[in-house]
């Protein structure tokens, strides 16, 4: 007796439950890793934009501080008792003053009588800005203001960077 042969050609139930299982396993990582990597992006873009703003509102003061006069008093201590405000007096544009709104984090440039300019995105939100000044009024010494800031994503609260910078005003004996 003789048996028929069986040239079935094909995969087994068996076969076909790994290979899917295998896949699957491969997809899962594939897309565990993808979101991992957009959560990073999304996170050093947040970040990209607090430096940006953070560097635009200083070189804005900056620019104003150099060829202003310092109007506000010098400051006694300023670890206990900073600045929370700066007022000068800008040859062009008059009496200018710069501060953060607690209420909502952001910074403002106070022309007065002219405008209140907020000047800071609405994607970052300043937790503190605060400003040493020392000289201001002295006729031998070289006005310097020191700026202290933490600035923070308003998307991602967890992200926030410290900044300090010293400026002083051109002034020429």
């Amino acid at each position: 007796m003789e048996f028929p042969s069986n040239n079935q050609k094909g995969f087994t139930i068996i076969e076909m439950l790994v290979a899917v299982t295998a896949f699957a396993f491969v997809v899962m990582v594939a897309t565990a890793a993808f979101s991992h990597v957009l959560g990073i992006e999304r996170r050093a873009t947040s970040l990209q934009k607090i430096q940006e703003n953070a560097a635009y509102i200083m070189e804005t003061i900056a620019k104003e501080i150099r060829v202003s006069e310092i109007t506000n008093s010098n400051s006694v201590n300023c670890r206990l008792w900073p600045s929370t405000s700066l007022a000068i007096k800008h040859p062009v544009n008059g009496s200018i003053t710069y501060f953060r709104d607690s209420a909502d984090n952001s910074f403002h440039r106070n022309i007065t009588g002219v405008a209140d300019t907020v000047i800071s995105s609405n994607e970052v939100e300043f937790t503190r800005f605060d400003f040493c000044i020392s000289g201001a009024g002295s006729i031998n010494n070289q006005p310097r203001i020191s700026i202290i800031a933490t600035v923070k994503s308003s998307k991602d609260p967890n992200l926030s960077i410290n900044i300090q910078t010293t400026l002083s005003q051109r002034k020429i004996y």
